[in-house]
């Protein structure tokens, strides 16, 4: 079961109808330091799950991205329309001070990458135990990324409703006082959520990138890892995140996956 809808505030009892239309599960995670993980564990950083044979994911140089995480499905309370199993990683580009970001396509994988394995192979013996070096394979390398070195983190899920947040580029559609910034400024005090998220609503500290790209205003968020204090860092305390088309999601089809951080 999942937990309580999120309480409204008396200053916005007025509105509360249309807060609750907007209301949608997700699971929530938090990270912490973890030295007991499996190659197939959820984790973010360390070593990823990778099949004896399985290449690693380059970028168009042939560098090595570097692992961000990783999801074992299995080991999440159950989401409409995600997997109940499998593996879906992420891997970033270190050398370039975007991180692979491309503003102009921002599904395009050269930067950054999206791997899903159906199957989950448990015997170690047929999986890789290390990962290249970006650092030592690229003159290139500014160690840019949002991971501290060695940063190595396991995950914990947990359910959580939510409103949609003032972030996203259709809370001026879905609510009638979202030009009223003194409101608003009370929705986000207690309602915005930001933080590690699968599915349910983005967070960004600029702006929302499906806005000025009519083609994926249908994309909904897939994964968000914010910035906190256990060695992930994106800029100046932002944020970053991978969106995904509904019938792609429900495909287990993850190659126009969006991908966006942005910081302050």
């Amino acid at each position: 079961m999942y937990p309580d809808s999120p309480e409204i505030p008396r200053a916005l009892e007025k509105y509360a109808q249309e807060i609750k239309a907007t209301e949608r599960e997700s699971i929530a995670f938090k990270v912490k330091t973890a030295t007991d993980l499996k190659l197939w564990h959820s984790k973010v950083g360390g070593m990823p799950y990778l099949p004896v044979g399985e290449k690693y994911p380059c970028d168009s140089k042939g560098y090595p991205l570097t692992f961000l995480m990783q999801i074992n499905f299995s080991e999440i309370p159950p989401l409409l329309d995600y997997p109940t199993e499998g593996i879906l990683q992420f891997y970033i580009n270190e050398t370039d001070d975007l991180m692979g970001l491309d503003f102009d396509n921002p599904t395009n994988q050269e930067g950054f990458r999206v791997l899903y394995f159906q199957t989950i192979e448990n015997d170690e013996s047929k999986l890789q135990s290390g990962v290249p070096n970006s650092e030592s394979n690229s003159e290139d390398y500014t160690g840019c990324g949002p991971l501290d070195k060695n940063c190595i983190l396991g995950m914990e899920f947990y359910r959580e409703k939510q409103y949609i947040t003032p972030f996203d580029y259709r809370f001026d559609k879905s609510i009638s006082f979202a030009h009223d910034y003194d409101i608003v400024d009370v929705y986000q005090e207690a309602l915005g959520t930001s933080g590690h998220r699968i599915g349910g609503y983005p967070h960004f500290t600029q702006t929302d990138p499906r806005v000025n790209h009519e083609e994926f205003q249908e994309y909904e968020l897939l994964v968000q890892l914010d910035s906190d204090g256990n060695g992930i860092l994106w800029g100046d305390m932002g944020i970053g995140a991978f969106f995904i088309h509904p019938n792609d999601l429900k495909d287990c089809n993850f190659s126009k996956v969006l991908y966006n951080w942005d910081c302050c």
